[in-house]
């Protein structure tokens, strides 16, 4: 049986954009996964389905707009 490696492939490049999004939030990853389809690194279809994992907030939106400007708590944001 043959093994299709494109699948390992795709997940390996997949890392890096979205590990970015989970740290700097959307844009950031966004901005990695448009740089990994035009250098051909991942198709225009993968790139595509790698947005929908590149959505995001990251921890300086929860921590200062959510925690500190909705919930008055610096604590709260922490938790979320």
């Amino acid at each position: 049986m043959r093994k299709n490696n494109s699948r390992l492939l795709f997940q390996k490049r997949f890392l890096l954009p979205f590990f970015l999004s989970l740290i700097c939030g959307f844009p950031v990853g966004a901005s990695a996964a448009a740089t990994l389809v035009s250098e051909g690194e991942l198709s225009r279809k993968d790139g595509e389905k790698l947005l929908f994992f590149c959505n995001n907030a990251g921890p300086a939106f929860v921590l200062g707009t959510v925690g500190i400007g909705m919930f008055s708590s610096l604590r709260l944001g922490a938790i979320l």
